[in-house]
């Protein structure tokens, strides 16, 4: 644990820096939000969104994870070029299914409205190409090991999502999509260089691209289910409380994850994108030792760090929100103080997921996290059909949430201690 701290050198110190200033202007949006829009306003932004998440799940082929646990250069052109012509080609087809079958999106018929004469079908599926490619740029900067450059990406977001926010809150929940569209975009645009710089005037031939896709065949084939369970989980609970506790609740009720994930954002992500390459760099080195030593480490500092976050949340949420929110946002306090054990476990599993990348382990991922996707989704609905009150809900969410965490990070946990030599299972 000490070896771990002392190895914060003043580079993360401005990392996490960059990162505290991002998660300011977060939460400075989120007093905007609840005090220009309404919480109906708010849902049906995070319907939608969910949907996002979904199409976004697709982008690239997930072969950036490859990016940084590969070791040859060539490879990781081949890579960047696979995933750039999947994000556009998926979005394209994407696009077409929005126009043409749109009664497969019966729960969003907010997709029939538009915006300065602009389908919002077509707001939505540039909002997910350009964050599918701001996904890619990360993946190539946490490989360069480039993490200040990443976060003052991340800054940028945040900075143009409040000031869409502000600039254009008429508009409603339109206008959140349409900032967080302006914030993937400039984004994006500072972080570009990187992306032109990484291609080097290189052109691969179909043959290049073939035999890359065929070497990291597992990424599709496990990695976008993966990431698809995790995306349908938020889009299944959010349909549900929509259903059975309306469109207001849902607002306040996502409100408050968005409220949790903050110090998890803030902490964890610039340590999840060093953690995954840290634990690349051994695996591939043979270095299984110090692989495990990590891993642990990783999972003690969680709980060093975390500690104060989940007592602020659990203890004064209630008195906060009052502060800041108007009454109609105020379900976000109680609800955000039952769900502060819940943090912790975000924290942790953020790394640890990318164990099975690293470790090559994608199909038992798979199907470990199905199991637990259907366990939670099924007590989600049960949950509906029994008609529990918003209060009993929050509290069923939190503890099944937590239960299925520990199950996931106990299998990694065995998976490394049992772990001798580099795994060669092929997907």
């Amino acid at each position: 644990m000490n070896s771990l701290i002392r190895n914060i050198s003043k580079q993360r110190i401005k990392i996490v820096s960059v990162y505290a200033l991002a998660q300011i202007l977060n939460i400075y949006s989120i007093v905007v939000i609840g005090r220009n829009y309404p919480t109906e306003q708010y849902g049906i932004y995070v319907l939608v969104s969910s949907l996002a998440g979904i199409i976004i799940t697709f982008s690239n082929g997930k072969y950036h994870n490859n990016i940084v646990s590969s070791n040859q250069l060539l490879q990781k052109k081949q890579l960047i070029w696979l995933s750039i012509i999947i994000t556009f080609s998926i979005n394209l087809l994407f696009i077409i299914i929005l126009f043409l079958l749109p009664h497969l999106f019966t729960n969003f018929n907010y997709l029939n409205e538009s915006l300065y004469f602009i389908p919002v079908p077509l707001l939505l599926i540039a909002y997910c190409v350009f964050a599918g490619l701001n996904i890619l740029t990360d993946a190539i900067l946490n490989d360069k090991e480039q993490y200040l450059r990443m976060s003052i990406g991340r800054l940028v977001k945040a900075t143009f999502f409040l000031i869409g926010i502000i600039l254009f809150k008429n508009l409603g929940w339109k206008a959140l999509l349409l900032s967080i569209l302006l914030a993937q975009f400039f984004q994006l645009l500072f972080n570009g260089f990187s992306l032109l710089k990484a291609l080097e005037s290189y052109y691969p031939n179909k043959t290049d691209l073939r035999q890359a896709s065929i070497e990291f065949k597992s990424s599709p084939k496990y990695n976008i289910l993966l990431s698809l369970l995790i995306s349908s989980t938020d889009y299944i609970v959010y349909t549900i409380i929509k259903q059975f506790w309306g469109i207001g609740f849902l607002g306040n009720f996502s409100l408050a994850e968005k409220l949790i994930k903050l110090p998890v954002a803030l902490i964890g992500q610039p340590l999840s994108e060093q953690f995954f390459k840290k634990n690349a760099s051994h695996y591939n080195a043979d270095s299984i030792l110090d692989l495990k030593q990590h891993c642990i480490q990783y999972l003690k500092l969680g709980f060093l760090i975390l500690i104060l976050p989940m007592f602020i949340a659990y203890f004064f949420s209630k008195d906060l929100v009052a502060l800041f929110l108007p009454s109609q946002w105020q379900a976000v306090g109680w609800i955000a103080s039952i769900l502060a054990p819940v943090m912790l476990f975000y924290f942790i599993l953020a790394s640890w997921r990318s164990l099975s990348i690293v470790l090559k382990i994608q199909r038992q991922h798979f199907w470990v996290e199905l199991i637990c996707f259907i366990t939670f989704c099924s007590i989600i609905i049960l949950s509906g059909i029994f008609h529990l009150n918003e209060f009993q809900l929050v509290v069923l969410k939190m503890i099944s949430e937590v239960c299925v965490s520990i199950v996931i990070i106990k299998w990694f946990y065995d998976k490394i201690n049992t772990l001798t030599t580099p795994d060669t299972e092929t997907n």
